[in-house]
């Protein structure tokens, strides 16, 4: 069940939102996997739209968009594991679809690891060729045309 309190927004890059939220990324993406933010991943977030989930003032998940042209890429998608299976998810993919649905763009695209394609799935992304590795672990593109 979804909690009242939760609010899903689009933040500044370097504002205090996207600081908590780079925390976790950093938390439950990269340190799994040994990773580090470089300065190339830092330019990259400079450039992309970040959405935030809040259960009152605590960051609880986010997703970027990077635009490509006329597509958005989705990157680094995360709810916390005590939020997850609750929708926000799907209420973070909505908000940084409509937020780029606004501005014309109808493409979405992502490499979602194989844990998370299921969700992806459910929230009408397609599968696009092979799975392949990065970041050391296996992943598949999906698309999304709304």
């Amino acid at each position: 069940m979804l909690h009242k309190n939760i609010l899903i927004k689009s933040v500044s890059f370097e504002s205090e939102g996207y600081d908590q939220a780079k925390k976790i990324r950093q938390q439950y993406l990269r340190n799994p996997l040994g990773l580090v933010f470089t300065p190339e991943d830092l330019e990259i977030d400079r450039s992309a739209c970040h959405v935030i989930a809040y259960d009152e003032s605590k960051v609880i998940g986010c997703v970027l968009g990077i635009q490509e042209d006329k597509k958005v890429k989705i990157r680094q998608m995360l709810v916390i594991p005590e939020y997850q299976k609750k929708g926000i998810g799907s209420l973070l993919l909505t908000k940084i679809e409509d937020i780029f649905s606004d501005l014309g763009i109808k493409h979405f695209y992502l490499h979602a690891r194989q844990e998370s394609l299921k969700f992806y799935l459910k929230n009408r992304y397609t599968p696009i060729g092979e799975t392949f590795i990065e970041v050391g672990i296996p992943h598949q593109r999906a698309d999304k045309y709304s």
